[in-house]
């Protein structure tokens, strides 16, 4: 902003917006005046409303900094969020001038509490005597122990419960990352610091660390090797109310009486420190008695010879149906194909030639026929490699 307009404030952009308003506002209502003696009550009671919202808007601005230059859409300063206008993961904002702008995350951030979106919270908060914590504003609420040897995990939504532990854990405290994410700005009310949270369970098994990460509507669990070990199988004691597994062509899923998909677990996956992936994991589902499972979890052992620690086996379940965000990557050396990972490569490494990333994703219902005035994507920046 400041390199843009050396003079002004974003406070001072905000006052030249409404002053312009006003002044279009001013001109409409001369306009009504002129014509009042032709309208209809109703429209003179549209004209007096307008005349009162004028007047209010008038006696809030400050005669100081008033200039006539033009301003581009992006920095315009945003006013509000226009709550009525929520989903899962869109937020829509009223701007200074009155135009909006619509911000899509790549996760939910809202969940329906009757006919509300509300925001979610998923910082953690204890709240029992036994020093468990438990999320504190999602559509679902998820228990995690302070000792994982002694109580399950359990995640509740609904009428619905399910709990797990991985078989043969030790006595393993809790820690709770409390680092807080820092927003660049106090006033930008597109920045969300609450979506996403970690907790972390250490040697749960020899030379194996457990960590939860809450994002949106998604439950991430990471198994972390520190070490190779042969003949490794991760066997975890599911038990479900209301719920049976079920799969499908693409996804393991939890289904309900009438078959309705409630909770779905992403593919699996594991990751080695540099970077290399891996999808080759094997997993079994058996039946143990009412309403319990075991869930075996069974990485391929060549693939660990081979990789770089620490790796991380990556099981997530999601309670959402989805974002309709599509994402791959291409390569110029291998043009018939394409790639599914948790990253997306962009640009040349040097010796697979140039990488770019593709993007699919509907635009919101609200948009359809409306004018857009600029756009922005952001990503996250994982690594660079040197001859990028």
């Amino acid at each position: 902003m400041k390199k843009i307009f050396e003079a002004f404030s974003s406070l001072e952009i905000r006052d030249m917006t409404i002053r312009m308003k006003r002044r279009e506002k001013i001109i409409a209502i001369i306009l009504l005046v002129a014509m009042c003696l032709s309208m209809v009550p109703y429209q003179a009671l549209a004209k007096t409303d307008y005349e009162s919202s004028t007047i209010e808007q008038v006696e809030e601005i400050n005669d100081e900094h008033v200039y006539n230059v033009d301003v581009d859409p992006k920095d315009i300063p945003i006013i509000s969020e226009d709550i009525s206008k929520r989903t899962a993961n869109e937020k829509h904002f009223r701007k200074a001038d009155g135009s909006y702008e619509v911000a899509i995350y790549d996760t939910n951030v809202h969940y329906k509490d009757g006919y509300e979106w509300k925001d979610i919270d998923n910082s953690l908060v204890s709240t029992t005597k036994d020093g468990s914590y438990h999320n504190r504003a999602n559509q679902f609420d998820i228990n995690f122990p302070k000792d994982i040897s002694k109580q399950d995990i359990k995640v509740t939504m609904d009428e619905y419960q399910v709990s797990w532990k991985l078989v043969g854990s030790k006595a393993s405290t809790l820690v709770k990352d409390d680092s807080e994410k820092i927003k660049t700005s106090e006033l930008d009310l597109r920045e969300l610091i609450n979506i996403s949270k970690q907790v972390k369970y250490s040697e749960v098994i020899k030379g194996v660390d457990l960590v939860y990460n809450l994002n949106g509507t998604k439950i991430k669990e990471e198994i972390v090797l520190d070490a190779y070990q042969s003949g490794l199988s991760f066997n975890f004691e599911y038990n479900l109310k209301g719920l049976s597994f079920e799969q499908t062509d693409e996804n393991i899923v939890l289904v309900n009486e009438i078959n309705e998909i409630v909770f779905v677990f992403d593919p699996l996956l594991m990751f080695d420190d540099k970077g290399n992936e891996s999808s080759d994991i094997e997993y079994k589902i058996e039946e143990t008695g009412k309403n319990t499972y075991i869930f075996s979890v069974i990485p391929n052992d060549a693939w660990l010879q081979d990789a770089a620690y620490p790796v991380t086996i990556d099981p997530t379940i999601d309670s959402s149906s989805g974002m309709g965000i599509f994402d791959t990557y291409i390569s110029e050396c291998y043009p018939s194909s394409y790639y599914s990972s948790t990253k997306m490569v962009i640009g040349d490494d040097g010796s697979n030639g140039e990488f770019r990333g593709l993007l699919y994703f509907s635009l919101p219902s609200e948009l359809e026929d409306q004018m857009i005035t600029y756009a922005s994507l952001g990503f996250v920046k994982q690594s660079v490699t040197e001859d990028a």
